[in-house]
């Protein structure tokens, strides 16, 4: 089964989370991840990728320990054709391309039930980033990894600022611009008045987004057009 080539960075390190120092293979998916798949958190952030499984994998869900992810990993490393990590699941987790094909049993605990966070429906934007440019960014401003981001409404570059949690006053005045890859999708939440994002002047002068939250009634309103614009679509 190809893996992820770095998923069991978003792993917990800590011994005392031992669940989620684990990647979880779940035969059933997760939230919009129907099939298989493999799920990792530190519990501050997570990802779920859907996977191909192989004949004889688990039909429950089992833990893998992070050792072998990694094994798998940088059996890999360097790999001029730069195949994919590559783990079986088979009875037992087997690195078969790492050295001497190191073998580990399943690892036992309660892994978090994460389809129950992952937002469902339709987003209000969609912005498509590059992620090591932001990253580089983020070091720029000398944010030390933290960054808050800026969308207006209709397509245009994303204003990144140097978050401070209050100790670095200084860092307020640092920004970062980053053009989005393709012009930002807006997507209407209510066919009759469309939420804005209006801009407020702060206490320094500085324009800062409001915060908009939809209604519920704003929400069926979408639902209800988007349903009728697929009815028509389908007739002949």
């Amino acid at each position: 089964m190809e893996i992820p080539s770095k998923i069991h960075k978003v792993c917990a390190t800590k011994s005392g989370r031992y669940a989620m120092a684990s990647v979880a293979y779940d035969p059933s998916g997760c939230g919009p991840i129907t099939g298989p798949c493999l799920v990792a958190t530190d519990g501050r952030r997570a990802v779920v990728v859907g996977v191909t499984a192989d004949e004889g994998a688990p039909d429950k869900q089992v833990l893998i320990p992070r050792e072998a992810v990694e094994a798998a990993h940088k059996a890999t490393r360097g790999d001029k054709h730069k195949r994919p990590p590559v783990l079986s699941l088979s009875g037992s987790v087997i690195a078969p391309h790492a050295s001497g094909a190191p073998t580990w049993a399943y690892t036992e605990g309660e892994f978090p039930r994460l389809a129950p966070l992952i937002p469902r429906g339709e987003p209000h934007v969609r912005v498509n980033l590059n992620a090591r440019y932001l990253h580089e960014i983020a070091e720029a401003l000398g944010s030390e990894g933290w960054v808050e981001l800026e969308l207006r409404k209709g397509p245009g570059p994303v204003v990144v600022r140097a978050y401070s949690f209050g100790s670095e006053p200084a860092l307020q005045n640092r920004i970062g611009i980053l053009m989005p890859i393709g012009n930002g999708t807006e997507i209407a939440a209510d066919p009759i008045s469309p939420p804005t994002v209006e801009l407020a002047t702060g206490a320094d002068g500085v324009a800062v987004p409001e915060v908009v939250t939809l209604t519920a009634g704003q929400k069926a309103a979408a639902t209800r057009k988007r349903n009728e614009k697929a009815r028509k679509e389908r007739k002949p």
